[in-house]
C-alpha cells in the first residue's frame, strides 16, 4: 500500500513530464502564460462574479492587458467566487477551496490528452456553476493507475467520446467550453489530479470546505506538471 498517494503520484509524472504532449497549445516563442491569484484580478467584485457577462469581461479583460493567450493558477486556493452558487454551499461547511488549477483562456481552445489513455467517464454535469462537459481519463504509468478531471469543456463531447475508448497520446479530447455549456463561467479549463477516483465516473469534486482539504489534498496533488507552462522542466 502506498501510504502518499498524492506525493508517490507526482514523483512517478516527474520522471515522463518532459514526453507530456501540451494540454493546450502552447510554444514559449509564441503564446504567453501568467500565473494568476483570483484575489489580485482588479474589479472581480462579487457583484461582478454573480453576473457571467461581467465576470467574462472582466477575465477577458485582464488576459488581454497582460498580453497573455493563458491565465492559469487556483490550485488549494481559498476563493469567495464559490459564493456566485449554492452548489457550493454556505455557512461554516461551505466549499471554497479549489482542487485543481483553472487555465483561463478563449473559448474553442483545443485540449489534449499528455499521455494515452482511456476514457473512465464523460458527461455534462448542468447547473449553474458546476463543470458542464466534462471528461475523465483514466492512466497508468508503470504500476500506477490515476485520472485526471478535464472540466468546462464543450458539450460537443458526447457526440464521440465515450467511457472505455482509447486515445493516444496528443489526440484531442475537445474544446474550451462557451458559458452557456461550461457551468456559466469565463471560458476555461479545470484540470484536477486523482490518485483515487472511488465511486466518481462523470463528476468528482473539484472544490472542497476547510474541513475537507487534507483529506482531499492527499489523493488531488498539485497538476501543474500537467501543464505546458510554469514549471522547471522543459517540455
Amino acid at each position: 500500500m502506498i501510504h502518499d498517494p498524492a506525493h508517490h503520484l507526482l514523483q512517478l509524472l516527474s520522471k515522463y513530464a518532459d514526453d507530456f504532449y501540451p494540454v493546450v497549445p502552447y510554444a514559449p516563442d509564441t503564446h504567453r502564460a501568467l500565473p494568476v491569484n483570483m484575489h489580485d484580478i482588479e474589479g472581480l467584485t462579487q457583484a461582478v462574479v454573480n453576473d457571467t457577462d461581467a465576470f467574462c469581461g472582466v477575465m477577458d479583460a485582464y488576459r488581454l492587458k497582460q498580453q497573455a493567450d493563458y491565465l492559469y493558477g487556483g490550485y488549494r486556493e481559498n476563493r469567495e467566487i464559490y459564493q456566485r452558487s449554492a452548489l457550493f454551499g454556505s455557512g461554516a461547511n461551505s466549499r471554497t477551496y479549489h482542487l485543481g488549477i483553472d487555465v483561463w483562456c478563449a473559448a474553442g481552445t483545443p485540449v489534449f490528452t499528455p499521455i494515452g489513455g482511456t476514457i473512465h467517464g464523460v458527461g455534462v454535469n448542468e447547473g449553474y456553476g458546476n463543470y458542464g462537459g466534462t471528461l475523465i481519463m483514466k492512466y497508468q504509468l508503470e504500476t500506477t493507475v490515476f485520472y485526471v478531471l478535464y472540466g468546462h469543456l464543450s458539450t460537443d463531447i458526447l457526440n464521440d467520446k465515450q467511457p472505455g475508448f482509447f486515445l493516444a497520446r496528443g489526440e484531442q479530447l475537445s474544446v474550451i467550453g462557451r458559458p452557456e455549456e461550461n457551468g456559466h463561467w469565463p471560458p476555461h479549463l479545470q484540470i484536477q489530479l486523482i490518485a483515487d477516483i472511488a465511486h466518481y465516473t462523470s463528476d468528482y469534486p473539484g472544490v472542497c470546505s476547510i474541513h475537507e482539504l487534507k483529506t482531499y489534498t492527499a489523493i488531488c496533488p498539485n497538476p501543474q506538471i500537467l501543464l505546458p507552462f510554469g514549471n522547471t522542466t522543459s517540455k
